[in-house]
Order: C-alpha cells, then sequence, then structure tokens
C-alpha cells in the first residue's frame, strides 16, 4: 500500500471500528475473545453451556434396518427413520419440540437451487439443473428429508402452519412466460409443480396439499419468495457486507480478502414480507461444496431476500457481487434459523456451480444452535471451520460458537462418520489468523538472533525482548482473511526490517501435517527450536506457496516465523494442514496472553 493511501485508509479505520472490534478474533488459551454485537433475541434464549448438535446415520445399529454410509437407494421409511431418530436424540432446550410451539407460523427453508425441469415435449428447460450433461440432485435438499421433518412437526408440535420457502436463482413460477424480465425461465413446470424422480416422485404442492387435507390443525403450503411481497429493511445489528467492495487477488489471497477501504458498509436489503413475518424458521439444505467451505445452513439464505427489486430478476448477484460470506450472515440476521437440519442422502462435491458430482454421505445432523450445527456438518464433510471465513462472522455477531470444546455431540463421533469431500478448485482455507509478533527490526540479516535466543523463544503479550514489546497481530478491518499484511497493520518505515510471528501449538498426539507457507519477502521458520524453513528471498507473496512436511509432538509446539522485508509490501499467510487441504482438525492455536490482561482495540508495533 502506497503511504499516499495511508490517512485515507486510517479515515476508513474509523468509519468501521465498530466491526474491527467485533470481529477481533484474538485466539488465547481457551480464552478467546470475541467483542460482539448484540445476539439476537432468538439466539440469546437458546444459549446453553454447549451447544447440543445430534448426529444419526443409515448405519446405526438402532435402526431395523442398517445400510452402509454410502447406500445410494433408500427407502422414504429408511431416510424417516434416520431424520425421526437425529431429531429425537436431541431432548436439550434447543431441540425442535422445544423451539416450535403450537402457536407458531413456521417457514421451512429449502435449497431449490435447480429443478428438473421439462417443457410439454419432454425437453429440459432449466439448462442448471443438467450442467455437462448430469442430473445434479445433490445440489438441492432432498424431498424426502422435507416431508419427513413436516411430518415429524405436524405429529409431534401441531404448529399452525408450516409453510416451504424459496427464492430460487435458476428457475422461475410456472405459466408466467413472457410477462418480466424475471420470467425468462418460466415453463409449464418450477421447482414446486415438478415431480422429482430421486426423491420418490415427490411433489412439492402435491405434498403440502395431501398434509393439509390430512389433518386439521396445521395449514401446510409453499411460497415462492421471489413472488413475495418485499420492503427494504436495514440489517439487523448492523451489516457485515460492503457495497461496491473491491477484493486482493483471490489466487494470491484467498477468497473475499477485501481490500482495505473499499466499498461502504451495507445499509440493508429488500426482503421478502414472508421471511420479516414468520415466527420460527426451519432450515434444510443438504451436504454441498463451494469456494469458500460448506454450502450449508448460512448459505442457505441465498435465496432468502428479493432479488427483482435490485434489478436482478430472480438472480442473486446482489448478495454473492459484493462476497457472499458477509452477505449471507447480514440475509441470516433478518431471521435467524431456529431450527438446523443438514442430510446427506444426495449431497455434492467439487466445483459448484460450474462442475458438481454427486455422493450419498447418509448422515443428518440437527441442532438449534446455527454454528455449532453448521460447524459439526464442516467437519463431517473434512472441512474445518477454522478456516471458513463466515464461521468468525457469525460466532462475532452472535449466532452461536464453532470450536469442538463449545459443542456436545450426541450420536456417533464426527471422526468416525467424517469424510473427506472433493473440494472446490479454488478453495483456499484461511489458516492462523493471530500471531504474538515482535519488531519490527532495522535488520536484514535473517541468520542474526535478534532476540538473544529466537530457536526456543516462548514468549507471552506483555513480553519485552531486546527492548520491544510482543503484541497481538489481528486483521486491521476486522474481516478474517489469511494474508497478514504488515504494511496495513504497523507505523513506520518497513524498508529493510525484520519481523517476528509467533505461536504456541497444542496436540493432542505426535501427528504430522503439511505447514503451508507464502510470504514478501524473505523468511526462515522454526519448530520447536529446529528450522524447517528458510530462503532469503526475494519473493513476492502468493498464497501457501511453500508446503512443507513437519510432524508434531504430543503438547505444546512453538512456531516462529521471522520475516524480511526489503521494500515495499510485507506479509505472509500460514497454517498446518491434513491431507483434505484443511487445517489440522486436531490442534488448538494458542497467542500466549498474560492472564486478566485486556487487548487494545487496535495493536500496532512501531520501530
Amino acid at each position: 500500500m502506497s503511504r499516499k493511501n495511508k490517512n485515507k485508509v486510517i479515515a476508513a479505520v474509523c468509519v468501521l471500528i465498530l466491526f474491527a472490534v467485533v470481529l477481533d478474533v484474538f485466539i488465547t488459551r481457551r480464552n478467546t475473545s470475541f467483542l460482539s454485537l448484540p445476539a439476537t433475541d432468538s439466539f440469546a434464549a437458546r444459549s446453553e453451556d454447549k451447544a447440543i448438535v445430534a448426529i444419526s446415520t443409515s448405519e446405526d445399529k438402532e435402526l431395523a434396518a442398517p445400510v452402509p454410509l454410502d447406500a445410494e437407494k433408500l427407502t422414504y421409511d429408511q431416510i424417516d427413520a434416520v431424520v425421526r431418530r437425529a431429531l429425537d436424540l436431541d431432548t436439550s432446550k434447543t431441540g425442535l419440540v422445544n423451539v416450535i410451539k403450537p402457536e407458531d407460523w413456521v417457514i421451512v427453508k429449502l435449497n431449490m437451487v435447480h429443478a428438473p425441469v421439462r417443457d410439454a415435449d419432454g425437453k429440459r428447460q432449466n439448462a442448471n439443473f443438467w450442467r455437462h450433461d448430469f442430473e445434479h440432485w445433490g445440489d438441492v435438499t432432498d424431498a424426502r428429508v422435507v416431508k419427513s421433518v413436516v411430518n415429524y412437526m405436524t405429529e409431534n408440535i401441531k404448529p399452525k402452519r408450516i409453510t416451504l420457502v424459496e427464492g430460487s436463482a435458476t428457475w422461475a413460477v410456472a405459466g408466467k412466460y413472457g410477462k418480466g424480465p424475471q420470467y425468462e425461465q418460466s415453463f409449464e413446470d418450477d421447482g414446486w409443480t415438478v415431480h422429482w424422480r430421486e426423491f420418490d416422485n415427490i411433489c412439492y404442492k402435491e405434498m403440502c396439499e395431501a398434509f393439509s387435507g390430512a389433518q386439521n390443525h396445521t395449514v401446510v403450503d409453499y411460497i415462492d419468495l421471489n413472488e413475495d411481497e418485499y420492503r427494504f429493511v436495514p440489517v439487523p445489528g448492523g451489516a457485515f457486507q460492503y457495497v461496491d467492495a473491491k477484493f486482493r487477488d483471490g489466487k494470491k489471497f484467498g477468497r473475499l480478502a477485501l481490500i482495505p477501504g473499499s466499498g461502504k458498509i451495507r445499509e440493508g436489503y429488500y426482503m421478502p414480507e414472508t421471511i420479516l413475518q414468520a415466527d420460527k424458521l426451519v432450515n434444510i439444505p443438504a451436504f454441498k461444496m463451494n469456494s469458500a467451505g460448506g454450502t450449508l445452513l448460512f448459505k442457505n439464505y441465498v435465496g432468502a431476500f428479493a432479488s427483482i427489486p435490485f434489478g436482478d430478476g430472480i438472480a442473486k448477484s446482489q448478495m454473492d457481487r459484493f462476497g457472499f460470506a458477509h452477505g449471507m450472515i447480514d440475509i441470516y440476521s433478518y431471521k435467524p434459523t431456529d431450527y438446523g437440519i443438514i442430510a446427506g442422502f444426495w449431497a455434492s462435491e467439487k466445483d459448484w456451480p460450474s462442475h458438481t458430482t454427486n455422493l450419498h454421505h447418509n448422515v443428518v445432523i440437527v441442532g438449534g444452535n446455527t454454528l455449532a450445527t453448521e460447524a459439526t456438518a464442516l467437519r463431517v464433510m473434512g472441512v474445518n471451520p477454522y478456516d471458513v471465513i463466515w464461521t468468525y462472522l457469525a460466532e462475532a455477531k452472535g449466532f452461536g460458537r464453532f470450536d469442538e470444546k463449545d459443542i456436545s455431540v450426541v450420536g456417533p463421533p464426527v471422526r468416525e462418520i467424517r469424510r473427506n469431500f472433493i473440494k472446490h478448485s479454488s478453495y483456499q482455507g484461511i489458516g492462523f489468523q493471530n500471531y504474538l509478533m515482535n519488531g519490527p527490526y532495522k535488520e536484514t540479516d535473517l541468520d542474526k538472533d535478534l532476540l538473544g535466543s529466537e530457536a526456543t523463544i516462548k514468549p507471552v503479550d506483555g513480553d519485552t525482548t531486546s527492548g520491544k514489546p510482543w503484541w497481538v497481530f489481528k486483521h486491521p478491518f476486522g474481516f478474517p482473511e489469511a494474508y497478514v499484511s504488515l504494511n496495513e497493520n504497523l507505523d513506520g518505515d518497513l524498508t529493510n526490517t525484520i519481523t517476528y510471528a509467533y505461536l504456541c501449538l497444542e496436540s493432542p498426539k505426535i501427528q504430522e501435517g503439511m505447514f503451508t507457507f507464502g510470504f514478501d519477502d524473505g523468511a526462515k521458520v522454526y519448530l520447536n527450536g529446529k528450522v524447517i524453513f528458510s530462503d532469503d528471498g526475494p519473493r513476492e507473496y502468493k498464497i501457501r506457496e511453500e508446503k512443507i512436511p513437519i510432524t508434531l509432538a504430543r503438547g505444546e509446539n512453538h512456531l516462529l516465523i521471522k520475516l524480511k522485508n526489503r521494500f515495499g509490501d510485507a506479509g505472509f499467510a500460514s497454517s498446518i494442514e491434513d491431507d483434505s487441504e484443511s487445517r489440522l482438525f486436531d490442534l488448538e492455536v494458542i497467542v500466549p496472553k498474560e492472564q486478566g490482561m485486556a487487548l487494545p482495540a487496535v495493536q500496532t508495533g512501531k520501530i
């Protein structure tokens, strides 16, 4: 960043200071400090000492007819048994039967972005469903799961109304072709009226009519959110997304890394009245990959805002173009999920939306704490929630917790049912977010020990070494990202300097991993006193350019990165990953901190 722009950036920081504080993700010895916006009433009322998440699978021995986790052909009765078992296992106060009340109007948010729509002659009409001449059943919510959940609620809770909702981005309601730009994908059928072959030929319209006709206590219907009345509403608790924001080069910096000072915080969105007025929301996505993690409970809100007033027709580009991770937390804020149900009877992996592959991972994960449920599902898919941008954003805004130590799982252990989904080709985990740092020093010799005992040092925030205090790095604009930018965080001239970054890593066992590292422009790295990497440079920063096999000891491991900068940009990114290219699951990352020491909102180091 040029020094000319520094004053402009500082001014932007003042505007954004609330969000920088909100997302202050200092990682300490289980004293993680999240200074958050006020939690919504919905979440605050459901908070528990530990978040409860229940899991059931098709191979659970308690089932009448267990089948393998990857079995393809399951009947509705088999699926219904797995869904009901998961819901019954959750006996917590955040369980479905305790969250939903008989007087409630419950909306059930589906993921129905594609639909197997054909015209009267059988010609394919929704091209996205057959992209690459392949039927994408795993890209949408399994209608059999929806049927099971609706059945469960009508039997056990009897709410006054259950409404299925979706605002698709690739098909429009039937019979309106030629009546406006949003109806270019309108044909004889739509997602509500078509019969979903691989989901027992279920038709949502017919299913709703059957449920409503079978009893007299619950009206069951559907509303297409693209057709719903809407109004503009400010984002509850404040927005995370920036209008007209610009992002760093994704190949160098990772996904959704905001250029500091670009754009302005969004005021609000046009929202469907149904989302705003319903009493409770039950969220039912499928296991699905995307470029920044998994398409689960939070990403299912893509279809929950009004596109038409933004001039997008049925498209969802208004949220996507300025960073979907930030946008989906904004949309979620209007109507937080009261209960989440994630199922993998049909699921998908690889590159959404261009090239996905169906798979079957017959697991159902449920819970009333959205973030804990999402994080558990991510771990089952082989994605570490600490590598995902929106988990930090959601926790900062009070929508739950995602550390395993804060989650109590009822059912099979996550590691027993984990399957490493093939990740999106552009996926990059964001890696380590915070470091204890010292410097900079006016020096360029990487072999010169500036700390006196750099190979074995074990600092704590507040210590002073070589006359300089240790300080905690955080991303200066609040948002998590892979890149550690010293230029944007430090005052003074970084020309011909060396800066240190330290982490304590606790491992429950001896385990192997891959230290991934990118830097600008020279670096030396110690692990447990031994040099594992050294390059005097010069180098131009590239995310995860170096991959060094390492072995972690049981207990504490000490990582020290010594970064040299000759001129220009100074920064790095690092992580320790497993063979699924996600941060090691069994690893506690600690920025050592003096007990009781308050960390200021902005950390700087001066020469």
